[in-house]
């Protein structure tokens, strides 16, 4: 007898649904340049805010896209206090093509709202996702936080993120300990030889000379110096 798997507790009309109300948020990104920001702020706003609680995650992974964008399109102070928060508790979801979402948009709300993009809640946010089971959350986070430093500064690398980055030195997937180099490569050509020396190096090394280091590990951490090679002064 072959056995069926059980049939979805959701209708067909209900995920229909789901996915229409995705697209007409996504969609929202095309039509905020046609929203006067007051209206997105005391209408709009508070109407996204009740789809947090969605039951379906692809509507949840819709409103992260068109959170980002809305971020953008908003006076600053409004976005840290009225979206941010918003954001943050995206990025707790317990699905993640809810926390993706918000990760693929939120590059363009880093650069927007400056360094105070970066709250205590955020970095907790941040430090919790690299520790996520989805490798591509944790690869996501990663590439994030390398660029943030990038647009904000070695003061700011050291300040907030250092110990969050590091930690794809002992990553169990190759593909983020890749992207870890990567990233290592772009922060020294941009920050130069005496952030290589003074900031990076001595981690590399404590990681390499860690007791019970893993092969692969001490292999990621002679990879990410050796890209260190060529960095101009």
């Amino acid at each position: 007898m072959i056995r069926r798997p059980p049939r979805s507790t959701q209708s067909r009309s209900s995920a229909a649904s789901d996915v229409y109300k995705r697209q007409a948020i996504i969609a929202l990104k095309s039509c905020l340049k046609n929203i006067s920001a007051d209206k997105i702020q005391t209408v709009l706003i508070p109407q996204l805010g009740d789809l947090m609680k969605d039951s379906s995650f692809n509507v949840r992974a819709g409103l992260a896209v068109s959170l980002c964008s809305i971020c953008t399109a908003i006076k600053k102070e409004v976005a840290i206090a009225k979206l941010l928060p918003l954001l943050v508790d995206l990025l707790k979801d317990e699905h993640h093509e809810v926390k993706m979402g918000v990760l693929a948009g939120i590059q363009p709300v880093a650069n927007f709202i400056g360094p105070e993009f970066i709250t205590s809640s955020m970095l907790m946010s941040f430090s919790n996702l690299m520790k996520d089971q989805k490798w591509r959350v944790r690869n996501a986070v990663l590439d994030l936080l390398g660029n943030l430093a990038k647009e904000f500064g070695k003061d700011f690398y050291a300040k907030n993120i250092e110990q969050i980055f590091l930690q794809f030195l002992t990553d169990a997937v190759a593909a983020v300990r890749d992207t870890g180099i990567a990233k290592v490569e772009l922060l020294a050509n941009t920050f130069k030889a005496d952030w290589v020396l003074k900031v990076y190096l001595p981690r590399a090394i404590e990681a390499f000379n860690k007791d019970k280091q893993g092969y692969l590990y001490r292999v990621t951490a002679l990879k990410s110096m050796a890209v260190l090679v060529f960095v101009r002064r």
